[in-house]
């Protein structure tokens, strides 16, 4: 067999038919300028919420979402690295309704809140979801789909717990607002590695 010696460093093509045996494992320890981190560690997830959950009405007062048991929806995830990230997502329905004449421009708003171990909550994120002035029709509704999401350092390896709440300055907002069609709620945690 004749054999062709490489005299640079380029080769144009190779037929694939003339490659065999086994190829050499590749070993990455000696690549440089590759930044880490960024890895997907795990995820949690929940979308147990009772539905149609009528909010406080007076802004700043929350009302916590509760879950088909009428419990508070906590969902926890225990970081595997002090240096990790948590993205939280919450993804739901809401219907916002008032007589005409008696509402213009009210406001609705979304809280992600969080908690390290058995420690207090602090709010990390919170969302105006809704402004609209006075409609002309008897009855406004209003249905909105919304997601919101924060990334989050607790700088710990203890369980970190969230909770979702809402709160109007209309007479009748509803959360996780399901007409049968489907539609739910989901709050989803995800650790991101360093």
């Amino acid at each position: 067999m004749s054999m062709t010696k490489v005299t640079s460093g380029i080769i144009d093509t190779l037929d694939a038919s003339k490659i065999t045996g086994t190829m050499p494992a590749i070993d990455g320890s000696a690549l440089t300028g590759i930044e880490g981190g960024g890895k997907l560690l795990q995820v949690v997830s929940t979308s147990d919420f009772a539905t149609n959950q009528s909010c406080n009405t007076s802004t700043g007062n929350w009302t916590y979402l509760v879950n088909t048991s009428s419990q508070e929806v906590n969902l926890s995830i225990t970081p595997s690295s002090t240096s990790s990230k948590i993205i939280a997502t919450l993804s739901t329905q809401t219907l916002w309704s008032w007589a005409t004449g008696s509402e213009s421009n009210r406001r609705s708003f979304l809280l992600i809140a969080a908690k390290i171990g058995s420690g207090s909550y602090s709010n990390l994120q919170c969302r105006q979801m809704v402004t609209q002035a006075t409609s002309s029709q008897n009855i406004y509704n209003y249905f909105d789909d919304r997601t919101i999401s924060t990334v989050y350092s607790p700088n710990t390896t203890e369980a970190v717990t969230f909770r979702i709440g809402a709160c109007t300055e209309a007479p009748n907002w509803m959360v996780n607002w399901t007409p049968g069609y489907g539609c739910n709620t989901n709050l989803v945690l995800q650790e991101i590695g360093a």
